[in-house]
């Protein structure tokens, strides 16, 4: 029994993310912030559920868990990015005011929105929006995934991947006119993720120790 509620969780889950694509490409998509977190813990937990109904295997459940949260992650991430019409994502797919929309100047933009946010320019919640939720942004990604594949339990690998993913969403972005390409935007982000990334690496040293304690000839 255990085990078909876990199936169907995790089936349920896969659609769930099937159709998130569907819509994503669609004219006029867009979900409300609060909507979209709702459907997320939603999510998250059908994921949760489906780990909890596998085997006794505890690495194996891991690594599955993991990959169904990343899936999950990666789903919205694409979406907010780069189709979601709620955070003015338009697709041009056109370099169309490519400067404007360009920063390479290390802490420019934050000083805009700090100086902004002092003087009374920026609200308190837009300067949070952009500067905490740049962050936060990709902090998941780094904490998930040392867990999805083992290649990535190694801190040097993950942190490159890390940050050629950061710089192919900057360019990927400016390219296809739904976003800016900031400097500001990679250095938040990868900040996030590197401390994610770094803050469970206790955890994944753990699992390996486990993984090792079990190999042992007892």
């Amino acid at each position: 029994m255990r085990q078909k509620l876990a199936c169907f969780c995790e089936w349920t889950l896969l659609g769930s993310l099937a159709a998130m694509a569907v819509f994503a490409v669609l004219p006029g998509y867009l979900m409300d912030l609060e909507d979209r977190l709702v459907l997320a813990a939603v999510q998250i937990g059908a994921a949760l559920l489906a780990a909890l109904g596998r085997g006794k295997d505890r690495r194996g459940n891991v690594r599955r868990t993991a990959r169904l949260l990343l899936a999950i992650y990666l789903t919205h991430l694409i979406g907010l990015l780069f189709f979601d019409g709620a955070f003015g994502r338009h697709r041009s797919f056109g370099l169309e005011n490519w400067r404007l929309r360009t920063n390479l100047r290390p802490f420019a933009t934050v000083a805009v929105y700090w100086n902004g946010m002092r003087r009374g320019w920026v609200s308190k919640s837009a300067a949070a929006v952009n500067l905490l939720g740049n962050l936060l942004a990709l902090a998941p990604f780094g904490a998930l995934l040392p867990f999805v594949s083992d290649k990535m339990k190694k801190t040097a690998p993950s942190l490159a991947l890390g940050a050629v993913s950061i710089l192919l969403i900057e360019t990927t972005q400016l390219l296809a006119g739904c976003g800016s390409c900031d400097i500001d935007d990679f250095i938040l982000n990868f900040a996030g993720f590197a401390a994610a990334r770094l803050a469970v690496r206790p955890l994944v040293q753990k699992l390996n120790e486990a993984k090792l304690g079990r190999s042992k000839p007892g």
